[in-house]
């Protein structure tokens, strides 16, 4: 299988049915899996980043979640957002009778509606028990020069839930950062998986583009005109990421 190296990280050209076959066979194994879902911003990060960096590559899995990673790479690779992935979770994780715990959100409440709407697909695909994902919301979580602060009540809710899935939306680069930093305290947990804004989604506070701008990958444009604030984001994804992987092939071609 053909490699990708985007800004550092390698990418493995894999298919969606592939993806989900990773996913399933992450959750048989004793051993816990980080999966993490690289966008533009993330990429963009890790050139500064080099402990982010290292991460992403290290991890169990790398799920592109960004048209723009698809396009630099020369459509050799495959988009499978983390809603997307979640709600394959969430469906595998009732079919083995597995807790899923959803930690995060940019608003308060936007876990436990996730949650909701997680277990609505459980009910829908099968005819079995439909609980077992919890949603929670730790509040605000700080990366200083001494260490985490402010994610007690959450290592204390993942303790108590002794989840097989942990979900967590923190923002990209920190939800990765405090995984790697924490997931060995949580040997229960099989699949760990940095979801971003995939819980605003799936809560319902945001609307994915329609499938005709997802297919033209013009999904960037639609959010923007719907939420004007997040031009900043927009511009490093569409306009310094495909500068920085020009330059950076330029470095290694010269």
């Amino acid at each position: 299988m053909k490699t990708v190296d985007l800004l550092g990280v390698l990418f493995e050209g894999k298919t969606i049915p592939e993806y989900k076959k990773d996913l399933a066979e992450f959750l048989r194994t004793s051993t816990t899996s980080l999966v993490v879902t690289p966008n533009p911003e993330m990429l963009v990060a890790g050139v500064f980043n080099s402990r982010l960096r290292k991460i992403l590559n290290q991890a169990s899995l790398r799920l592109v979640d960004g048209v723009g990673v698809v396009v630099m790479s020369g459509w050799r690779l495959r988009r499978w957002p983390g809603v997307d992935a979640l709600a394959f979770l969430a469906w595998e994780t009732n079919r083995r009778g597995m807790k899923m715990l959803l930690a995060g959100g940019s608003h308060e409440g936007d876990a436990q509606k996730a949650a909701s709407a997680l277990r609505r697909i459980r009910a829908e695909r099968t005819l079995c028990d439909a609980e077992g994902v919890i949603g929670f919301s730790p509040g605000r979580l700080e990366l200083t020069k001494t260490g985490w602060v402010g994610d007690e009540a959450l290592k204390e809710t993942i303790e108590r839930e002794k989840p097989d899935v942990l979900a967590l939306a923190l923002g990209h680069g920190k939800q990765e950062l405090w995984l790697a930093d924490h997931l060995k305290d949580f040997p229960f947990v099989r699949l760990s998986i940095g979801v971003g804004g995939a819980l605003e989604f799936l809560a319902g506070r945001q609307r994915r583009a329609p499938a005709i701008f997802r297919q033209a990958g013009l999904e960037w444009l639609y959010r923007l005109v719907r939420e004007p604030r997040r031009l900043k984001r927009i511009l490093t994804a569409v306009l310094v990421f495909p500068l920085l992987v020009f330059i950076d092939k330029i470095k290694h071609t010269s």
